[in-house]
């Protein structure tokens, strides 16, 4: 019996692994899986080497938009469409979604799938905004199927038009890949310490998107007035804070700066409190990776993190993003030794009874199953 083939358009294979592996392992049981993305055969093969029917396709998407490229890359996929004849494409993030689901209805795929994780233009303004929302209705508008990786950004996107609420899901509770417990696991001193020094924990890109600023402004007010604080910061660095980083370093030394780690719950396990002063987020995954790890966080009051902080139960939401707001979650949470120890049992409680990733990728299965069984 011929096998469906089946294309999965992401941005950029470090994406893919983080957020989309096991789901494209699913796929390979109802189909041939060709992924779309940046990355090298070497990378790619470790990942899946024991699947013979995912393949890769290797084109450069990038997350921003280059008109020469993006037109090359258009042509390829439509190439690959054309070759492969697919009756199903699943996209994630917005430009291979944007590529994606046009592509995808001018080559007659007949289902096209896109989760929306976030939005870029949420927090931009002008020009820049109205562009940005257009691309998100066009993806709207080109897929046969939308999802939204929280229930919050689902009523998001159904406000502000980008989509009709007859059209768009959410799985589950949310979260695009939930939380594995065998590899976020809480070590058993850590619901009863505080230990004498206060470790906070970011981990994610280091941008002003991220409030990553507000966070070395709050370090640095911590270090003018000797609070015995320490900041642990995981991620890349794409907005060049590494000068103001060493710069507070020299004068504090309060500061630890790990870049990219590949076991990034060992230093969630040494930390107590999670700091995302986002302007923008799609669901925070790693605030329930870290709840897992009955790590609160303080947060930004957004959208995006609606559906992953509760407000003075798993964390704080502060109130505005800014350093005096931050500054003053983390010393109410860390003079508190009551409150922190609630907020850490809440948030592991809470994590675990939603987001286990077994639960997640059977609603995915059942999702995709639903699909193709229509087709």
């Amino acid at each position: 019996m011929k096998r469906n083939n089946i294309i999965i358009f992401c941005t950029d294979f470090h994406y893919l692994k983080i957020f989309f592996t096991e789901q494209t392992k699913l796929l390979a049981l109802h189909g041939n899986v060709t992924v779309i993305c940046s990355a090298s055969k070497k990378d790619f093969n470790k990942e899946f080497l024991e699947y013979k029917n995912i393949q890769h396709f290797n084109v450069k998407v990038g997350r921003k938009i280059s008109l020469i490229n993006d037109f090359v890359t258009a042509l390829r996929v439509i190439y690959l469409f054309l070759l492969k004849r697919p009756v199903m494409i699943q996209s994630i993030f917005p430009k291979s979604g944007f590529l994606g689901m046009i592509l995808g209805l001018i080559c007659f795929v007949p289902i096209r799938s896109h989760i929306f994780t976030g939005q870029v233009w949420a927090s931009a303004k002008g020009p820049k905004r109205i562009l940005l929302k257009l691309a998100d209705k066009l993806i709207a508008l080109c897929a046969t199927h939308v999802l939204a990786d929280a229930p919050a950004q689902k009523l998001f996107l159904i406000e502000n038009n980008i989509v009709k609420k007859s059209k768009i899901d959410v799985l589950g509770k949310g979260s695009i890949s939930g939380v594995d417990f065998k590899k976020f696991s809480v070590p058993k001193f850590k619901l009863s310490r505080i230990t004498e020094e206060f470790t906070c924990i970011f981990f994610g890109r280091m941008t002003y998107e991220k409030g990553f600023d507000i966070i070395l402004e709050s370090f640095k007010y911590f270090g003018r007035h000797k609070e015995n604080i320490h900041l642990v910061v995981i991620g890349p660095d794409e907005d060049n804070f590494k000068s103001q980083i060493d710069q507070l370093n020299n004068i504090y030394s309060n500061i630890s700066n790990k870049g990219f780690v590949k076991r990034p719950q060992d230093f969630l396990a040494i930390s107590d409190l999670l700091l995302l002063p986002s302007h923008r987020e799609g669901f925070g995954s790693v605030v329930i990776e870290a709840a897992s790890m009955a790590v609160p966080t303080v947060g930004s009051s957004i959208y995006g993190l609606e559906d992953s902080i509760i407000d003075n139960v798993t964390g704080i939401k502060i109130q505005e993003i800014e350093s005096k707001y931050l500054i003053e979650a983390i010393l109410k949470i860390k003079n508190n030794k009551e409150m922190y120890r609630d907020l850490c049992f809440n948030a592991k409680k809470y994590a675990h009874e939603n987001f286990d990733q077994e639960h997640v990728l059977n609603n995915w299965n059942q999702y995709f199953i639903n699909l193709l069984e229509k087709n």
